[in-house]
């Protein structure tokens, strides 16, 4: 904090004491104070929860465009970024799909984790994803939908592209 900064704050709240204007940093005793372990030190380790452990129980998915160009995006990882911009795991260029859209998630299931994972539609977006059901299109608009295989999406408009989501087998042994 700067000297300026102090004055600025004594004057703010009429206080003759610039001492509780500074900063404290506290330390816990078992702290050895290093904060960053040097490059040849360090180890990665991954948790036992994270989502490579966890592969052999999720299911292969993919987005497949119903159009003209037949376009496939396999759905890897427990995340895929939909929208608009290049660094979109899944890029649809049409304008009224959102820069940073919608995400896919792939759930491991609670329990002991013996099932298979479950892929979620999580929207971000400003107009919202549209959904086929049964009963006809429906609007999500941030909002979260467990995604089965054979559902047909349409990102941002009604009038946008149809994608079909499909799941096939498991990846496990």
């Amino acid at each position: 904090m700067g000297r300026w900064q102090q004055r600025e704050l004594v004057t703010l709240y009429k206080f003759n004491q610039p001492a509780w204007t500074l900063p404290v940093l506290y330390m816990h005793p078992d702290f050895d104070g290093e904060l960053m372990m040097h490059l040849e030190e360090e180890v990665t380790e991954l948790p036992e929860n994270c989502l490579s452990s966890r592969q052999k129980n999720q299911p292969h998915a993919s987005l497949r465009s119903l159009g003209d160009t037949a376009q496939v995006w396999q759905v890897t990882g427990g995340l895929m970024r939909v929208g608009r911009r290049p660094e979109n795991d899944i890029v649809i260029g049409e304008k009224w799909v959102y820069q940073r859209h919608a995400e896919i998630i792939c759930r491991e299931p609670v329990g002991n984790g013996d099932g298979e994972g479950t892929y979620w539609l999580r929207d971000f977006s400003r107009y919202g994803t549209w959904i086929c059901e049964s009963d006809g299109w429906r609007k999500i608009h941030h909002q979260e939908y467990e995604l089965k295989s054979g559902v047909k999406l349409k990102f941002g408009s009604s009038q946008g592209k149809i994608l079909e989501f499909a799941i096939s087998a498991t990846s496990g042994q």
